[in-house]
């Protein structure tokens, strides 16, 4: 709940494997006929109709930003670099 966003679910039960697809067919991008990464994850990662939409209120965001303010502080005074 720290995004502030609404969450959507795939409903699928072979995410992992589907994810897996995705990054082989990226890898070999001329030879799965993909002209780009735009299309080829409208073509493979398709919406299903059974997604599950998560919208809850945001408990813990006011929270979560002030310790993430303190964490950019903090990297910044070790010298990492700005996100």
């Amino acid at each position: 709940d720290v995004l502030g966003e609404t969450i959507e679910i795939h409903s699928s039960e072979q995410g992992p494997a589907r994810g897996a697809a995705i990054l082989g067919a990226l890898a070999a991008q001329e030879a799965s006929g993909y002209g780009s990464t735009q299309e080829l994850l409208r073509g493979i990662a398709n919406r299903s109709s059974e997604t599950n939409t998560l919208v809850s209120p945001s408990l813990h965001a006011a929270e979560y930003v002030t310790l993430y303010q303190a964490y950019r502080q903090r990297a910044e005074e070790v010298g990492a670099p700005k996100a």
